[in-house]
């Protein structure tokens, strides 16, 4: 479900700032996306006391990347778009979940 609110809004949003500013769309628009968009979520959690500063932005890191190819498989699949999300995201959500727990073990 949460792939569904990141990923699905990041590749369209890297749709429209591809064409606003370079007249097409651009893959390298879907990582700035991403990033921009876990942002706050990392300042968040680092500001809030939830994890250590270093913990939050090696997380954060961590997400975009993994989150950034899923947005990257659903850009170049477009048919099929809410089942290939889906698919993907869960995966990645599961790595990321499974990474940031190792980030967080070994960070103690």
């Amino acid at each position: 479900m949460l792939s569904l609110v990141l990923v699905i809004p990041a590749v369209q949003l890297s749709e429209v700032l591809g064409h606003r500013f370079g007249g097409r769309e651009a893959w390298w628009w879907v990582p700035v996306v991403m990033a921009g968009g876990l942002a706050p979520l990392g300042a968040l959690a680092a500001l809030a006391g939830l994890a250590a500063p270093l913990t939050a932005l090696l997380t954060w890191c961590v997400s975009v990347i993994l989150l950034g190819v899923a947005a990257l498989f659903a850009r170049i699949a477009r048919h099929g778009l809410l089942v290939d999300i889906a698919l993907w995201g869960t995966l990645m959500w599961l790595s990321v979940g499974t990474l940031c727990l190792a980030v967080l073990h070994f960070a103690e």
